[in-house]
């Protein structure tokens, strides 16, 4: 069934995780008209370990968005426990910031509610079945509920998380995997990064005798179990003794979740006039968990540019090659240190190496933690040459 109507919008924006809500967000309150469109609600469940670094604090700060971030419910995390399959632990803290495990349907509704109170609006259940710019204005048919609604705007935007990407045959595929458990035994107030063999387990304690565990691993462990993750989970264990040592007892309350989730270091901000925001444009490999505040500030970033290149009257290309200048100037850096241990955590030999060194260390562990905790949207940046 059609719905013959066609309405225009300033921006529509496909998915409505961190990065598509704070986008909707942005534009709505430079008084834009933005539509975010979500194929199922936000706050469904990701395969995420739900871990915020200390610097999501001080971008909701500067967004306006303390006293509503403040209210979710979370536990402060006040730093980082690693461990090796064949070394000790290195633990530091986050040098007087407070890290925060978060529900992440929870901290997704929010988000997306913040959006709809600025002004935008939030279409459920739906995708863009349909899209086609023409004169420099979008035509979309948005699929909801057997129902075609026809819709044009000046701007397209796909936050709607990570591409597929199809490695090269020599490469091995890894996935992510998320689940909870009570009964863990890691350290109050710390995330735990254990790493195996070819990846890494993650621990983050959410309070209340529950923890996320969001691991990070070659799919040769998943093949050797015979597709099954609990088993999978009990063979990790025998790699690395101190994961073992925290799953003592520990009993898993909730279903498994699993994707592809292979890094693809290519960055694609814009691309046959789309826009692209969060893990749509890169992802961040998991091993430093910043992926939550990379989306959020990424994303106003881009809103910010489109708003300004409207009121300019710019053309697409050139608010594109500003967003890629300025995305870069802000994360460029971070990404390159995440491939770096992420290529590192591959090989037993360097990841035993570095754990080796970060414990023996921890003035280095420390500097490595807060090279990867920088707040980007406080960062000195030139304002937008546009």
């Amino acid at each position: 069934m059609e719905e013959n109507c066609s309405e225009l919008w300033d921006a529509v924006i496909v998915g409505a995780g961190p990065a598509g809500s704070t986008l909707a967000r942005t534009l709505a309150r430079n008084n834009l008209r933005a539509l975010l469109i979500e194929k199922e609600t936000p706050g469904n469940r990701r395969v995420c370990g739900g871990f915020a670094g200390p610097e999501i604090s001080d971008f909701f700060s500067s967004a306006g968005l303390s006293d509503g971030f403040t209210a979710l419910p979370k536990k402060e995390i006040l730093g980082v426990r690693i461990t090796g399959a064949r070394s000790g632990a290195a633990d530091t803290s986050f040098a007087g910031k407070s890290g925060w495990a978060v529900d992440r349907g929870t901290f997704d509704a929010w988000l997306a509610q913040e959006a709809v109170l600025s002004g935008a609006h939030l279409s459920n259940h739906s995708t863009a079945a349909y899209s086609k710019k023409e004169s420099g204005i979008w035509k979309i048919a948005v699929l909801q509920d057997k129902k075609i609604r026809r819709v044009k705007s000046r701007f397209f935007i796909v936050a709607s998380g990570r591409r597929a990407v199809r490695p090269a045959v020599s490469r091995k595929i890894f996935f992510a995997c998320k689940t909870a458990y009570k009964n863990v035994r890691t350290p109050a107030a710390r995330v735990t990064l254990h790493f195996v063999d070819k990846g890494h387990v993650g621990l983050n304690p959410l309070g209340e005798d529950k923890t996320a565990m969001c691991l990070y691993v070659e799919s040769s462990h998943l093949k050797t179990s015979g597709g099954d993750l609990d088993k999978m989970m009990e063979r990790l264990k025998h790699i690395n003794p101190h994961l073992a040592e925290d799953m003592r007892g520990a009993e898993r309350i909730a279903d498994w979740q699993a994707c592809a989730a292979e890094p693809d270091h290519k960055r694609v901000f814009y691309e046959n006039g789309i826009f692209y925001a969060g893990d749509a444009l890169t992802m961040v490999n998991p091993v430093i968990g910043g992926g939550l505040s990379v989306a959020a500030v990424s994303a106003q970033l881009l809103g910010n540019l489109i708003a300004l290149g409207i009121s300019k009257q710019f053309p697409d290309d050139r608010i594109a090659g500003e967003y890629e200048k300025m995305w870069t100037a802000r994360f460029g850096a971070r990404l390159k240190l995440a491939a770096s241990l992420g290529m590192i955590e591959r090989s037993k030999v360097l990841s035993d190496a570095m754990l080796f060194l970060l414990g023996a260390a921890p003035a280095v562990f420390s500097r490595l933690v807060r090279s990867t905790r920088k707040d980007p949207s406080l960062l000195p940046a030139q304002h937008p040459a546009l």
